[in-house]
């Protein structure tokens, strides 16, 4: 508890820097006319699967941050969008809301369909991969001490693949929290063959 009390501490400091922030950009007559992003770049564990921080595992907590962005010439306001997107698309995004320079300079794709009228259901289904290095923490519990972990996630679905070849699989449509992996039931085992197939296409390219 008293982990969980310190980090909603920095993030009401960091909520009230973000308010300074916003509050001289409006008395300039420039938050109208500027682009504002707000994320994250990882979540924190404070338990859950015994672990506790981040950086050695790829759990839904770690993995799901917020993603707020305002311009009002050219964002609508007032959307939530639901899909889980990656973070990797955001210098594109940024250079097609601001209407510079070429987004295929970079990896990711634009997420302007996502509040524009362009139909986004193909998207939408893409699994969103995310990676972790093995590093030595001195903790051998820590899963990624065993090597490089991947994983990709979907709406309904999370596929870990852990360093020493392990697989989970988690049903997040029903089962949010990640508490049963279900990579051995028979329903599971054709799903995790899915995203083993579709990992590896990702990880050549």
């Amino acid at each position: 508890q008293t982990e969980i009390d310190s980090y909603d501490g920095a993030i009401a400091y960091l909520d009230e820097q973000l308010h300074r922030l916003f509050s001289a950009l409006d008395a300039q007559r420039l938050l109208n006319r500027t682009l504002v992003i707000v994320t994250s770049d990882h979540g924190e564990l404070f338990g859950e699967h015994g672990l506790f921080l981040h950086g050695q595992s790829l759990y839904e907590p770690l993995l799901t941050v917020p993603l707020v962005m305002s311009y009002p010439r050219r964002l609508p306001g007032g959307q939530r969008i639901r899909a889980r997107v990656s973070l990797r698309d955001l210098p594109a995004t940024v250079l097609d809301v601001i209407g510079v320079g070429q987004r295929t300079l970079f990896a990711g794709q634009s997420l302007a369909p996502y509040w524009s009228a362009a139909p986004v259901a193909e998207r939408a289904s893409e699994a969103v991969l995310s990676e972790v290095r093995r590093a030595d923490w001195g903790k051998d519990w820590y899963p990624m001490v065993k090597g490089d972990m991947h994983s990709l996630m979907t709406d309904q679905h999370h596929y870990i693949r852990n360093g020493d070849g392990r697989e989970e699989l988690y049903a997040l449509d029903v089962d949010p929290a990640e508490t049963p992996d279900i990579s051995t039931t028979e329903a599971g085992q054709i799903l995790v063959q899915r995203f083993r197939t579709q990992l590896q296409a990702m990880l050549r390219t």
